[in-house]
């Protein structure tokens, strides 16, 4: 719960721009997905599951964790796309319909391939202050740009984050007539899926990076969260041996089959989520 309230906290720049686009365009901070995809019949399927602000898509979780894996699991809709979980960082392929499997600290929320996510640093800071330390956490993919709205009773500020893939770089174009920003904003950019590292810069000036992406070995991280599942479930330690074995030396879809018909089905189904999404 403390993790999650301090993630809200931070997340109140994205909330208080979508706010503002609701008071200016109609544009609800909360959509279900046939709102965007209205001609798609998965998307009128999964009643709970729904768009959160411009980058995020939710799976709500309602159910009990299992107990012999002691995760808890809910269905929803990828619309098409690649779509990157804002915990685990494992990349998903829509459309496609997933089950997905989560501990007690985590939770389905997919951001969109060029997603950008902008959060406070300070979770314990006045919310009526504009943090001065932010993290623009960018989920590199196609094309995008997203426009952070900031107001105080002085006046709004405007500050559009752009991502161009091709000429890889990431942009920043600060309009703030009413000078409501304060003085000392730094921005840390944090790349998903990628090993570069970037030094903090000004919040209050035009800003143009040129990055030079080092992808992260995704491999690596699936088996990460392999590991852990099978690290944490209630089976034979035998049986985790063999199925770390068969993972770890067999092509994706042999090592599916092997845990499709040696796992219990809730075990199987959490492996299976990992294996076959990418």
């Amino acid at each position: 719960m403390t993790r999650f309230m301090r993630l809200r906290a931070q997340l109140v720049p994205y909330l208080a721009t979508a706010d503002v686009l609701t008071h200016q365009q109609g544009m609800p901070l909360i959509e279900p997905v046939y709102y965007r995809y209205p001609e798609v019949k998965e998307a009128y399927q999964f009643k709970n599951e729904y768009f959160f602000g411009s980058e995020m898509l939710v799976v709500p979780i309602t159910a009990p964790s299992d107990d012999t894996t002691g995760l808890a699991s809910a269905e929803g809709y990828m619309p098409a796309g690649t779509w990157t979980d804002l915990f685990t960082h494992q990349q998903y392929t829509g459309p496609a319909v997933v089950k997905f499997y989560r501990n007690k600290f985590q939770y389905p929320v997919l951001v969109r391939s060029g997603g950008i996510v902008p959060l406070a640093d300070d979770a314990m800071a006045a919310i009526d202050d504009l943090p001065e330390a932010m993290t623009v956490t960018l989920f590199p993919g196609k094309q995008h740009a997203y426009v952070l709205h900031e107001q105080t009773a002085a006046g709004e500020a405007r500050t559009k984050f752009s991502w161009d893939p091709v000429a890889g770089t990431f942009g920043m174009t600060v309009t703030d007539p009413n000078h409501i920003i304060p003085e000392k904003r730094t921005y840390q950019l944090q790349i998903v899926g990628v090993k570069t590292t970037m030094k903090p810069f000004s919040g209050r000036f035009d800003q143009r990076l040129t990055l030079d992406l080092e992808a992260e070995d995704q491999q690596a991280i699936k088996l990460q969260h392999i590991f852990a599942i099978l690290q944490h479930a209630k089976v034979a330690f035998d049986l985790k041996k063999q199925l770390w074995q068969s993972v770890n030396d067999m092509p994706a879809s042999r090592a599916a089959l092997t845990v499709a018909s040696l796992a219990p089905a809730t075990l199987s189904d959490a492996l299976l989520e990992i294996l076959l999404n990418d």
